[in-house]
Formats: C-alpha cells, sequence, structure tokens
C-alpha cells in the first residue's frame, strides 16, 4: 500500500503547500524512493541540493484545514468523499488526500 506521494504528485504539491510541511523527500539521483526527513533544518536544503519535498499519509492529513464541529471545541478534518474513488478497489488513502488538497486549493480554501 502507498504510505507517501510519488514524485508527481510532489511536484505539484510543492507548488502549492509550504515545503516546512513536508517529512520526507525525493533526492535528485533516486526519483523512485523517497527519504524520510529526520532534521527539520534539512527541508531548508531542498532549492539548494534539488531535492524535492514528499509528503507522508500523516503530513498530507496534517496539511489539510481544520474546522470546528459546531460551535464546540473539538477540532476535525474536512472531509472528501469521492463516491467513483471510494468504489475503486485500488482506492488510496494517499491518493484521496492528495485529490482533496487539489481541490482545496483551486477552491482558494488553502
Amino acid at each position: 500500500m502507498k504510505s507517501y506521494t510519488d514524485i508527481e504528485q510532489s511536484k505539484k504539491l510543492a507548488k502549492i503547500l509550504p515545503i516546512e510541511s513536508a517529512d520526507m523527500y525525493y533526492s535528485k539521483y533516486d526519483t523512485i524512493h523517497a527519504n524520510t526527513l529526520y532534521n527539520p533544518c534539512d527541508i531548508q536544503d531542498f532549492n539548494i541540493r534539488e531535492y524535492t519535498p514528499c509528503w507522508s499519509l500523516a503530513a498530507l492529513l496534517n496539511a489539510i484545514p481544520q474546522i470546528k464541529i459546531r460551535g464546540s471545541k473539538k477540532i476535525g478534518y474536512i472531509v472528501y468523499y469521492n463516491k467513483n474513488i471510494a468504489s475503486n478497489r485500488s482506492f488510496n488513502i494517499v491518493d484521496a488526500c492528495y485529490e482533496m488538497l487539489l481541490k482545496l486549493h483551486k477552491q482558494k480554501l488553502l
């Protein structure tokens, strides 16, 4: 099961999300496997070293805006549900979060 964005998704997200929200990266030498960031200051070197930021499922969920639920102090995530994606056997939560972030960006909600 896929647990982080692929290289193409990562490139698109890098244009709409702050790169500081990424917790992984693709090296310019290896665009097949993403590496985990262990030190937050590593993110500053992406442009210099030509790395592409990458988002794990946890980082994608953190990038989704949070909302208050009916005035309570509880915080929840905006939920995206696409019947066509959910009924597809190849459904992946990383892909669903990616699609949701693109739609939120298009609607200027990010």
